[in-house]
């Protein structure tokens, strides 16, 4: 009986490995697509970005602006920052905002959601259910 055990448990954490790869890999963080327009840069998929990672595109440009050291603003579906940034200094700026903000701390998910719980803002992971308060994070 034990054996039977044994092997099911076995057979139990094989599945579980095969469903977190499909899980991590079912979600990419978006590409950049930017370009200069004089002395700004553009980001072009500005919105795409914030849908798919299910966030306010208020709360991204205002991170993304903050962590380029400049002014950013939304127009439509782009956001434009003042100054000349590579599209290699976007894309880790956005890598960066969805390990902060997107994927889970604990299993990795990007499937989390901002709660407030007592006036305090956390990311709740809809996977595994853990919580972690935003104010941890240096923005």
């Amino acid at each position: 009986m034990n054996s039977d055990y044994e092997s099911l448990l076995d057979r139990g954490r094989e599945e579980i490995k095969d469903l977190e790869s499909i899980e991590k890999d079912r979600f990419e963080v978006p590409e950049a697509d930017v370009f200069q327009e004089g002395d700004t840069t553009v980001l072009n998929n500005f919105l795409n970005i914030a849908k798919t990672f299910n966030r306010k595109p208020e709360h991204l440009l205002k991170f993304l602006s903050d962590k380029l050291g400049t002014s950013g603003k939304r127009k439509k579906d782009k956001a434009s920052f003042k100054g000349s940034f590579s599209k290699k200094q976007v894309n880790q700026r956005i890598k960066e905002y969805a390990k902060n903000f997107v994927f889970c701390f604990e299993c990795d998910s990007p499937d989390t959601r901002f709660i407030k719980v007592d006036d305090v803002k956390m990311l709740k992971c809809d996977a595994c259910g853990a919580r972690k308060s935003l104010s941890s994070i240096t923005n």
